[in-house]
């Protein structure tokens, strides 16, 4: 049985894009053999040459010049055609650069009038001369080609950046030129103005003229991981061009040391997703900032094969985005051939590892990512000991708790296409797999309180009841009815101002299972940064009343604290069951404040009292 793509069809030099059933259902269980990540590879080749093809007919036809000063862009092709007859494996190779992917989604915007522009369209349309110029020294082809120049820069895709004369690629203000290139013999001949220079291309070598593309290569077992570390190109991030931002020596073989480590990690704990990781993943955009957790990291669908991160501490933490990341680019590529959602509504929902409200595909991307990091901490519980498995016990079960959520909302979403339910079926199945496994009944509660504390905050940042919904409230508290009318309901909208934030208490319960509760404890004793963090400390460390007087006292202080307050929801709901209702609704309580007319903790505790009566309906 095949699965063939709503669009699409044919296409050059690739036959008819379908997919077997039973490949698409392997991928959208979390897997994907070797034999699939072949399959995606060839899907991506033959997009990105048909979307190359439609680049080069809007802009023979845009308002706008898109050739300026450089020669036609059929010269370009003709360019790529001679290579690929020297050596098809190189064009490939080429196509299927992530910066390739990148360049082409940034014209399609450009060209329908969505991108932010910075350069004359000649000099982003004329990149593609640049790439038939990589073509020609990787395959040995001789080229003599116009080039645009990019303050002072020149990047040969795969390979490298050309310094042009004196000029910095770092300037303030945007210099664009034009340069003529000679290829012969694998090497580059650059005229630009007045000067003039050659430059052998290679990887890894740094000139007066020249910024190689170094590349973090590993050998693991059967399987060989080569990375290129890209902090050059202009097209290596997600969207819009970008300045070079090169690496010290030192920063890039911390890269090195942590990417060989995790590789090794990988093969020794989940070498399935290596095995796949390794026929696919093709670069790393390293991210600036401090080397902490959460690790930033990110994704596109336009870069199939790469990942953009910040510097992970350690290696577990390296080979944990390594697979996230993958998973991305795994279902962007699989979307790039099915459509999951009819259409994709506002960012209303709720993701347990998200700070904001996301749409529906942010809900099935995070869903997915997060089924490969729940095996990648299942596989691992198997091989690692002491502290380190109750790390990994932690994090498997707090992880498959939070995919099952979100995919009982996918589950029952209307918008999903026939594919999109099939691979929702698969995910969820593969989940409840996960649910096989058990794990210690203490590590299985400090998950539940991880999971049931980051849902609480975020409800309270950012949701709010409805005009009506306060209305019916603040009557009722001020009659003190006992039961409220079952027609209320809670009639949510996002709140407008939503705040990025991070719930420290996850990190806490972490360390809980894995150091113990005395060193959650003493860790409080010495951070007085954050007004929150020692209630939080006492809080995950079992001591439910004295957490809760310390989150009463900041309160007192800044009545609108929402780590506080659910902080406090929690602590009180360890602490006595009637008040377990409130981790329903918690943004019920920040109603109070109004319902009450006055900003007191006492007014708003006796309020919160009201709430929880055991005769109250509030669904």
């Amino acid at each position: 049985m095949w699965m063939r793509p709503q669009r699409g069809g044919s296409v050059p030099g690739a036959g008819t894009l379908a997919i077997p059933a039973a490949m698409f259902d392997e991928l959208a269980s979390g897997g994907g053999d070797p034999a699939a990540m072949a399959f995606l590879n060839d899907v991506e080749r033959s997009r990105r040459l048909i979307l190359l093809r439609e680049v080069m007919s809007h802009c023979a036809v845009s308002p706008e010049p898109a050739v300026g000063p450089l020669l036609s862009l059929d010269r370009a092709w003709d360019a790529l055609i001679s290579a690929e007859n020297a050596s098809k494996e190189v064009v490939d190779d080429i196509l299927l650069s992530p910066t390739i992917g990148i360049w082409i989604g940034h014209m399609l915007r450009r060209l329908g009038g969505t991108a932010r522009v910075q350069a004359p369209l000649w000099v982003d349309a004329g990149h593609i001369f640049a790439i038939g110029a990589a073509a020609a020294v990787r395959a040995g082809t001789r080229l003599d080609v116009r080039v645009p120049v990019r303050n002072g820069g020149i990047m040969f895709p795969t390979l490298g950046l050309a310094l042009v004369g004196t000029a910095s690629p770092n300037r303030a203000e945007p210099d664009f030129t034009v340069a003529d290139v000679t290829v012969a013999n694998g090497r580059i001949t650059v005229a630009c103005g007045r000067g003039h220079m050659e430059v052998e291309p290679k990887r890894g070598v740094r000139s007066a003229h020249w910024l190689g593309l170094r590349e973090c290569e590993v050998a693991a077992g059967s399987h060989r991981v080569r990375l290129l570390v890209d902090d050059v190109d202009p097209f290596r991030e997600l969207s819009e061009p970008a300045e070079p931002d090169r690496l010290a020596n030192a920063d890039f073989d911390r890269w090195d040391s942590l990417i060989a480590q995790a590789v090794k990690l990988l093969q020794e704990e989940h070498e399935y997703s290596l095995a796949a990781f390794s026929k696919v993943m093709r670069s790393l955009v390293p991210l600036p900032g401090p080397v902490v957790e959460p690790v930033r990291s990110a994704s596109s669908g336009d870069a199939f094969g790469s990942m953009l991160a910040s510097r992970p501490p350690d290696a577990v933490s390296m080979a944990e985005t390594m697979i996230h990341e993958f998973q991305h680019v795994k279902l962007g590529a699989l979307l790039h051939l099915f459509p999951f959602l009819e259409h994709d509504d506002h960012p209303r929902w709720y993701a347990p590892w998200r700070p904001d409200p996301r749409p529906l595909s942010g809900l099935l991307q995070g869903a997915y990512a997060f089924l490969g990091i729940a095996q990648f901490w299942q596989a691992r519980r198997a091989c690692v000991h002491g502290r380190e498995s109750a790390r990994a016990e932690f994090e498997f079960a707090l992880r498959r708790q939070q995919i099952w959520q979100v995919l009982k909302v996918l589950r029952d979403c209307p918008l999903l296409t026939g594919p999109g339910r099939r691979f929702v079926r698969c995910m969820t199945a593969s989940c409840t797999t996960l649910f096989g496994d058990r794990v210690p009944t203490g590590v299985a509660r400090a998950a539940w309180m991880a999971n049931m504390s980051h849902r609480v905050e975020w409800r309270i940042r950012n949701l709010s009841c409805s005009a009506d919904t306060k209305s019916a409230i603040r009557e009722a508290w001020h009659r003190r009815d006992i039961a409220m009318d079952t027609a209320i309901r809670p009639l949510l909208t996002v709140a407008d101002d939503v705040v990025v934030w991070f719930d420290g208490r996850y990190r806490m319960y972490r360390d809980l299972v894995t150091f113990g509760p005395c060193a959650v404890v003493e860790e409080c004793e010495s951070d007085n940064s954050d007004p929150c963090a020692a209630a939080d400390r006492l809080l995950v460390a079992g001591n439910a009343d004295e957490a809760g007087a310390g989150y009463i006292r900041r309160l007192r202080e800044s009545p609108f604290d929402h780590r506080a307050w659910s902080g406090w929801i929690l602590a009180r709901a360890t602490a006595a069951p009637k008040y377990r209702r409130l981790l329903k609704f918690p943004e019920l309580i920040l109603e109070g404040i109004s319902a009450t007319g006055s900003s007191t903790f006492e007014d708003l505790e006796e309020y919160v009292e009201w709430l929880c009566l055991p005769r109250r309906v509030l669904v």
